[in-house]
């Protein structure tokens, strides 16, 4: 038999007033997880949502969808703390040797994570970020800040993403037993 590529893929969601995107979101990283077993890239899965202290139902649908599927947790914050508390709150909530984090509005197609997983077993590499090649659909004004806004941040703190605005990014779990967040 054939061994996974990795033990556990964690997928989390920053989410707050997210109710109408909740299910869709978390239906399908489902839809990717299962993939990815069936071909053996992972062994198993869990689903995160980082509840940013929401003020819509997003709290009771996350912990209906919790109580229904035992690979679906919650992580609830009293205050809101903005997307980089979110995003701390989710790498420390997830207990996968790999985790993926994305937008609950789904920026991209989830069957790229594929090739994500393979570019980082391919390259060895710690960290695939992916970006929305064609922002154009967001309106020609957005796509003028987003390209300042991205030089700007490439210029200030020297980073070299194309775009800091992302789709996904992919990181081994080891990446963050070396840095605190």
């Amino acid at each position: 038999m054939v061994q996974a590529k990795f033990e556990k893929l964690s997928v989390f969601f920053p989410m707050w007033n997210e109710e109408q995107y909740l299910q869709r979101a978390l239906n399908a990283a489902q839809e990717l997880c299962e993939e990815l077993q069936k071909s053996q890239t992972i062994a198993e899965y869990e689903l995160v949502i980082i509840d940013d202290a929401s003020t819509d139902s997003t709290p009771q649908l996350a912990d209906a969808a919790a109580v229904r599927d035992s690979r679906i947790k919650v992580v609830h914050h009293p205050v809101n703390r903005k997307l980089g508390g979110s995003i701390k709150s989710g790498f420390s909530a997830a207990t996968g040797d790999v985790v993926l984090y994305t937008d609950a509005d789904l920026p991209f197609d989830m069957r790229e994570v594929h090739n994500a997983i393979r570019l980082m077993n391919q390259y060895e590499a710690d960290i695939v970020s992916a970006y929305r090649f064609d922002r154009t659909g967001e309106g020609y004004v957005r796509v003028v800040y987003s390209m300042f806004y991205n030089l700007m941040v490439r210029i200030l703190f020297g980073v070299r993403f194309r775009d800091i605005n992302f789709a996904f990014k992919l990181c081994r779990k080891s990446v963050f037993d070396e840095i605190k967040l």
